[in-house]
């Protein structure tokens, strides 16, 4: 790396220093990408905000100046999971496929005639990969904000105080959500 290159690179240290002052609304929007991330590669998010944390903080992941922190760790969450629906997907292949043991489920559930286990971990996963989709579907920060709210199931306020935008750009932003998912199910209906 050059000279050039170091000096762009933000050390482990300063990193470490902008950690700690992250603020709360700073803290929430982690939470709120971690737990999207987590859920589309069946991770733990606190594990995937740690494991993000100390990638940083060891030096492993080095920020460039320009880029805000909440999106740099965000950045890094995407990439972890992303590495690890790889290596499921990897392990799949190769015939070692998980069993409700490898997910921490017990396999023996007695049916009550409500939905089991099983049917739970199909839905998630269904679930969780139209989010990723859709969330794929934007390459604009707020609308990816707004999606990660409302798949948590927050308020129209909660997400305007959350992403940081008005009433006027959250209405914007949800036609365009629709209408992404309009042509998804068109699509499907054909």
């Amino acid at each position: 790396m050059s000279a050039a290159d170091a000096a762009r690179k933000r050390s482990a240290e300063d990193c470490k220093d902008e950690i700690e002052e992250v603020s709360r609304h700073q803290g929430d929007r982690l939470l709120l990408i971690s737990r999207y991330f987590a859920a589309r590669a069946r991770l733990s998010p606190e594990d995937l905000l740690q494991e993000a944390l100390t990638r940083v903080l060891c030096g492993d992941r080095q920020r460039p100046p320009d880029v805000d922190i909440v999106a740099f760790l965000g950045g890094v969450m995407k990439s972890i999971a992303s590495s690890e629906v790889r290596k499921r997907a990897r392990r799949e292949d190769a015939g070692y496929a998980e069993t409700p043991a490898d997910l921490g489920l017990f396999a023996d559930t007695v049916s009550d005639g409500r939905a089991g286990v099983e049917d739970t971990i199909c839905r998630d996963e269904h679930d969780a990969a139209f989010h990723a989709w859709l969330y794929e579907q934007f390459d604009d920060d707020e609308t990816q904000l707004v999606l990660l709210g409302v798949f948590e199931g927050l308020s129209g306020e909660e997400l305007c105080v959350q992403t940081g935008v008005s009433k006027d750009q959250l209405a914007t932003i949800r036609r365009r959500i629709r209408r992404k998912i309009s042509e998804f199910e068109g699509r499907r209906g054909s």
